[in-house]
């Protein structure tokens, strides 16, 4: 595996070999799971080239055959754009609940959205000037969580994005990293 090769893959129950569904020959700077309605299995939202990509997993995956003797491959039709804006520098991605996502524009702003609806407004979720340093939607709820140079932001994006927390940090606190399971939020 290359630092410009995405393995898509299983567990074989029997033998506990991995077994893959397909591989995509292409580098990514992040990427995430997103169950789609009316879909059996799951996308994959990729930043690819600082625009945000969704790669059809679904199609790939129900194309899958165990008698095949090489793994599908994902080609460029496999691929749909999400963000086409050429000035977008995507770098930060995050995936949660009922297919909510969210993705930088730029080092202080956002988009946050569904795959039903890609046109939302973009919007600064810590402050006029604050630069986004990480971020992650919860999986249970659709509350987003950014971390910028002074604050941690919570805001409920069921809607229009509405402020629900703001934690102030100390000056000389750097965060490294932020997660989410369920209804909980870690920041290191």
């Amino acid at each position: 595996i290359s630092d410009a090769e995405l393995l898509v893959w299983y567990v074989d129950q029997k033998t506990h070999e991995p077994v893959v569904y397909f591989e995509a020959k292409f580098k990514v700077a992040s990427c995430a799971w997103i169950l789609q309605p009316n879909t059996t299995y799951p996308d994959i939202l990729c930043i690819r080239d600082g625009k945000v990509v969704l790669l059809k997993a679904s199609d790939l995956i129900s194309k899958y055959s165990p008698d095949a003797a090489e793994p599908l491959q994902a080609t460029e039709e496999n691929f749909s754009a999400i963000s086409d804006d050429d000035k977008n520098k995507t770098s930060l991605l995050s995936v949660g609940s009922g297919g909510a996502f969210a993705y930088n524009t730029d080092a202080s702003t956002l988009i946050t959205c569904t795959t039903r609806n890609l046109k939302t407004p973009s919007w600064k979720p810590c402050g006029k000037n604050g630069k986004i340093q990480h971020m992650t939607v919860m999986q249970s709820q659709p509350i987003l969580v950014a971390v910028g140079e002074n604050t941690i932001n919570a805001w409920d994006i069921s809607a229009e994005p509405t402020p629900v927390a703001k934690i102030a940090l100390a000056a000389d606190d750097k965060v490294v990293a932020i997660r989410s399971a369920g209804y909980y939020c870690a920041v290191f």
